[in-house]
């Protein structure tokens, strides 16, 4: 009888630690499966990206940082140039900046801080999953604005960049007034968009597509092609001139023409975006 009793129990006792078992290898398999549903997760956004939808960038932001107090994104973007490439998401939060920063602190990697961080300011760099990611505030009465920088190279970034080639509307820029301002060199550009549907400069939610292109004019000769550029099409197409700067609708796409000067070298920035 007693003998008998001593095998139930250790029966009992061997069904536990069976049970205990498995509980512990079910837990061990989803810890090591759950990095991988979240790589393939934006595998498949990167692998079925469309530019129509606006909020890829900030999707694939989020497989990496979670982002805090998102009340109202302003602007979402991919840019690139030869050597790197970066996400970007520019958010407006009623969180305030000290609840703000200890999120960011708590989910980055070896953060270190980049400028001001006190009560009203936030600004620090640290990783996530290896790629760097820069945190900061900037000013406004109503609300926090924040801004997140994420570096994004890789194989990933190369898809995107090169889906991000055939969607650019290259045909449409050439045949347009501008397309002598993109027959140079391109090494950067990006993509981005607004959210914004106040703005009078750029319609909200679809792609702005951009390219640089460099020049090997002065900069006061490529203002000088803007401004005759302008005075030649004023009576035939929608067309408005601000110092060096000049949009015009044509081709059914908002094309923006802008010069600058960085480091001596000149460029020619040009952006289209589809009119609606």
């Amino acid at each position: 009888m007693i003998s008998k009793l001593l095998m139930a129990d250790n029966k009992k006792v061997w069904n536990v630690i069976i049970i205990v078992l498995v509980v512990l290898l079910i837990i061990a398999v989803l810890f090591l499966l759950i990095p991988n549903f979240t790589q393939e997760s934006e595998r498949s956004i990167v692998r079925n990206l469309s530019f129509d939808d606006s909020e890829w960038p900030i999707k694939l932001i989020e497989q990496n940082v979670q982002v805090f107090g998102l009340d109202f994104p302003i602007y979402c973007a991919y840019m690139y140039d030869e050597q790197s490439a970066t996400l970007s998401l520019y958010y407006s939060t009623q969180n305030h900046i000290p609840e703000i920063r200890e999120h960011y602190e708590a989910v980055l990697e070896n953060v270190v801080e980049t400028g001001t961080n006190d009560v009203g300011n936030v600004s620090i760099e640290g990783s996530a999953n290896g790629r760097k990611v820069k945190v900061q505030n900037y000013y406004s009465d109503v609300a926090n604005l924040i801004s997140i920088e994420m570096e994004y190279v890789g194989e990933y970034s190369q898809t995107i960049r090169d889906k991000l080639m055939e969607e650019y509307p290259a045909e449409q820029i050439m045949s347009s007034s501008i397309s002598q301002f993109a027959q140079t060199e391109s090494k950067s550009g990006y993509v981005m968009y607004s959210f914004d549907s106040l703005a009078s400069d750029r319609y909200a939610r679809i792609p702005v597509f951009s390219r640089q292109f460099i020049s090997n004019k002065t900069i006061d000769s490529i203002n000088m092609d803007i401004e005759a550029l302008y005075e030649r099409h004023a009576s035939e197409i929608e067309i408005a001139i601000y110092e060096n700067r000049v949009t015009l609708k044509e081709n059914g796409f908002l094309f923006t023409i802008v010069s600058m000067e960085t480091d001596g070298e000149v460029f020619v920035v040009i952006t289209a975006q589809r009119i609606p």
